[in-house]
């Protein structure tokens, strides 16, 4: 038995080893690639380069490029040397920087932008310069770069609009307008159904698109934008390579179709999304508890609203709980927590948020406070913090709470809370022990929280929403993570508040240290 072992051992060793030596290293792979390009084969170049490209390699993603933006080899592409160019700068190569600089210099493939040009023109002149004092006879590709450092004055055959609309130095022409589409990140590789295409459409001023046409593989989308430069449309696509074409009207004619063909990432096809659970609380009219809220419900259905627009971004499905007034007595509430515990997993997500009443006893503790909430009975008829955390506990996955609550005193017109309830321990009690909990609130210390009807909101609402509607977005930034939205939440509710002496308010948050993403753009 021990020989047969062996001897299998043996056959597997050399077969790996016979596999190795089949498999040619990228080194290889790019002589390769140089070998048949000195010799003019062009076709088979770019095959090598692809090869390589396809592994990481940033010299060969950028060679892959100019076989694109040259047509040697492939049909020529804009948009495709335009995209290897993309992964080459971003592995920091300096050939790759300068070719991206120059599409954004002339335009090809892309709007041109003279700034983004320039920004990817001076990384790549750093790089050179130190390669320069090692060694490096970099000066062509110094020259290069220095000859682009003016705005770029077109040729009439090279401006996507008439020499003469530029210049004014004669009639304008009606040209039918220009369709660019921008790559989406990862191009020519997709991995959502719900994918982003970018535009821009250059047409005279006084002749102005009237339609805009897209189609996904072949057929039409529904679409009736009027568009300008930069806008964007969102398609469905199948999971399977496809083509996305854009065309658009003016009164002169129609613009030749842009194509943008795409392949399926098969990789991803088995990433489990996480589902989001929200449980929202919304409650102005309260049975004992004078005077009512305004804005409270408004404000819940607010966030539903737009909580809901997160679907696919990451969320594969978004299940919605709404208890307004009426609804959310402490019975239903503690229902509907429970029945968060029973159906999220450990890779899902909840969101709790709660705009209403607080309340605390007289040994200052807090209670959130449902609609049947008595002064009188506090305990025995609202949820006081260890009870729900203890709810909070048993719900698996990440879960984050937002709460715009007030509590008892003297309920001053326009607010939500008085300031002798330290809110930022209120929530540290409400965080007690579990990991992927957060708390965001709407005041902390001595501070209050307010609603007023021109803000349309309760301030911590308000700054919220935005910053889920994409106001706080940074660019560049792919997705909002716990920490930022803080960031933003305290910086945006200071400027609502707008520093009046009557009506400060500081939200407080409370969480593990592991920081992640709430949603993407």
């Amino acid at each position: 038995m021990k020989k047969t072992v062996c001897i299998l051992w043996l056959l597997c060793t050399v077969l790996a080893s016979a596999i190795a030596q089949q498999t040619p290293t990228t080194a290889q792979i790019m002589s390769k690639a140089s070998e048949y390009w000195a010799k003019q084969d062009y076709t088979q170049a770019a095959s090598w380069y692809r090869k390589a490209a396809e592994r990481g390699d940033a010299t060969a993603q950028n060679c892959l490029g100019n076989c694109y933006f040259s047509g040697k080899g492939v049909d020529q592409s804009d948009m495709y040397a335009l995209a290897w160019y993309q992964r080459a700068a971003a592995q920091d190569n300096p050939d790759g920087m300068v070719n991206l600089g120059y599409c954004y210099y002339i335009g090809k493939g892309i709007a041109q932008d003279y700034d983004t040009a320039m920004s990817w023109l001076q990384k790549a002149k750093v790089l050179y310069t130190r390669a320069r004092k090692k060694g490096a006879d970099v000066q062509k590709e110094l020259d290069r770069i220095n000859a682009m450092s003016k705005k770029p004055t077109f040729a009439q055959n090279e401006s996507p609009i008439p020499a003469s609309f530029v210049t004014g130095e004669a009639p304008v022409t009606p040209a039918s307008p220009v369709v660019k589409i921008i790559p989406p990140e990862g191009f020519p590789y997709f991995s959502e159904t719900q994918l982003e295409i970018r535009y821009s459409v250059d047409t005279p001023p006084d002749n102005p698109v009237k339609e805009v046409k897209v189609t996904v593989n072949g057929e039409i989308q529904p679409t009736a934008r009027v568009v300008k430069k930069g806008r964007s449309v969102t398609v469905t696509l199948p999971k399977d390579d496809s083509s996305i074409s854009i065309s658009a009207r003016n009164n002169t004619g129609w613009s030749e179709t842009e194509f943008l063909r795409l392949k399926w990432d098969k990789s991803k096809e088995n990433l489990i999304r996480p589902n989001l659970y929200v449980l929202a609380i919304g409650i102005n009219d309260y049975d004992q508890i004078h005077p009512p809220l305004k804005m409270a419900v408004k404000d819940m259905n607010d966030f539903v609203r737009v909580v809901e627009k997160k679907k696919h971004a990451p969320y594969e499905n978004i299940y919605v709980t709404k208890l307004s007034d009426k609804e959310a007595t402490r019975q239903k509430i503690e229902d509907e927590l429970c029945q968060l515990a029973a159906r999220a997993e450990s890779t899902d997500f909840t969101f709790i948020f709660f705009a209403g009443h607080g309340l605390k006893d007289n040994k200052d503790r807090f209670y959130l406070a449902p609609v049947d909430a008595n002064i009188e009975m506090i305990r025995s008829s609202c949820i006081d913090a260890d009870r729900f955390s203890g709810y909070l506990d048993d719900i698996r996955g990440k879960v984050v709470v937002f709460a715009d609550a007030c509590y008892s005193g003297a309920l001053l017109q326009g607010r939500r809370s008085v300031s002798s309830l330290d809110m930022q321990k209120v929530v540290s009690e409400m965080n007690r022990a579990k990991p992927g909990r957060y708390i965001y609130a709407s005041s902390e210390d001595d501070t209050v929280s307010n609603e007023l009807p021109e803000w349309k909101n309760g301030a911590f609402t308000k700054a919220l929403i935005e910053a889920f509607e994409g106001k706080a977005k940074a660019e560049g930034q792919k997705a909002l993570t716990t920490v930022e939205l803080m960031n933003f939440l305290r910086k945006r509710m200071k400027e609502i508040i707008k520093g009046d002496n009557n009506r400060k308010q500081i939200p407080g948050f409370d969480g593990w240290n592991e920081e992640f993403p709430l949603f993407t753009y």
